[in-house]
């Protein structure tokens, strides 16, 4: 048997730079998602818990701290789910602990996003302790920003998080596939993977791959290259002879594709153009289907397409690498491609 080649012609290649999603998201989302302040009330707890701890009787923060570590909590910090945290702020209510116990519920809710649900417990909470020092203390938690109370800058943060996903919904995920985009599936040796194309956002890739599958000229090739729990590669005629294992991955037709920029990031299950080390033009045939998040290749490979149905075999392909190269061991057939 021939020894694989290692790097193939037609490749896409991490890149350490960071993507503009990443930008996006170190600049913007991560910030506004975590730092939920709870962390600044836990200064107030420091202050006086240990006197609140001394009233006899009151066990309620041994109740409080069997659920989750008050003191060390902190920006970013693990939390248990909303409903595993309302029954203990039920449970301890009227008790010292109790508005932390609220206040952690309250936290929890916004990190998952339930805003009316977390806005409701904010309400709650100031209502049932009006004179809490959650409520009522005002602290100076940003450099030149106005001494605020933990619970209002909870409330600036949930807005702030709402309003960033309102006006980035690129970043939340795969844009949706029109009811009218063209759809095709891809019957390999292992099962099926269908995919709905993006024809407003990359009409050029659309239609040579449209094109190719229409022709059968993916009939018989392999995903060739794997980049483990990352991507699977295929679209290259080559592919169909053994013999030519060393030139799999530089095959294609004589044309190449112009690239197109589009909006959609690389989530997983993104279907996307593959080209060659160096080149602005995406290959003629050759393409990759994301397991994965893959931001490194946002904005420099041209995404065409995502996957409807099939992904969990996606992942399963991602994860059959060979540990000599980026060549699976058993590459799948890429039966058939049908315009559907």
């Amino acid at each position: 048997m021939a020894k694989h080649k290692a790097p193939t012609q037609v490749t896409i290649a991490p890149l350490a730079e960071k993507s503009g999603f990443e930008e996006a998201v170190s600049r913007y989302w991560k910030p506004a998602a975590l730092v939920f302040v709870i962390a600044a009330g836990a200064v107030i707890f420091l202050q006086v818990s240990q006197k609140q701890q001394q009233v006899e009787g009151d066990n309620s923060w041994n109740d409080l701290m069997s659920q989750v570590d008050v003191r060390g909590l902190t920006i970013g910090s693990e939390l248990p789910a909303p409903e595993d945290l309302a029954p203990v702020a039920q449970q301890l209510e009227g008790s010292i602990a109790g508005p932390w116990a609220r206040a952690i519920e309250v936290q929890s809710l916004i990190e998952a996003e339930r805003f009316d649900q977390g806005r409701s417990a904010l309400a709650a909470l100031r209502q049932d302790y009006p004179n809490h020092p959650l409520v009522k203390a005002r602290l100076r938690l940003e450099k030149d920003g106005d001494p605020q109370s933990v619970l209002e800058r909870v409330d600036a943060r949930a807005s702030s998080i709402q309003a960033f996903k309102k006006s980035r919904t690129a970043l939340q995920g795969p844009p949706e596939v029109a009811e009218n985009a063209p759809r095709v599936r891809l019957d390999t040796s292992r099962g099926p993977i269908v995919v709905g194309l993006y024809p407003d956002r990359a009409p050029k890739h659309v239609e040579n791959f449209l094109q190719l599958c229409r022709d059968s000229y993916y009939d018989g090739t392999r995903f060739h290259r794997v980049l483990e729990n990352l991507l699977i590669q295929g679209g290259d005629p080559d592919s169909r002879d053994e013999e030519k294992k060393d030139l799999w991955g530089q095959g294609g037709p004589d044309h190449t594709v112009p690239p197109e920029v589009t909006d959609a990031w690389h989530f997983e299950g993104i279907l996307a153009a593959a080209k060659k080390g160096g080149d602005i033009e995406s290959s003629g045939s050759q393409f990759y289907i994301t397991a994965s998040p893959a931001h490194q290749f946002d904005k420099r490979y041209t995404v065409f397409g995502r996957v409807l149905e099939g992904l969990d075999l996606v992942v399963e392909l991602s994860g059959e690498v060979s540990a000599q190269s980026d060549r699976p061991e058993n590459p799948v057939v890429l039966e058939s491609a049908t315009v559907l």
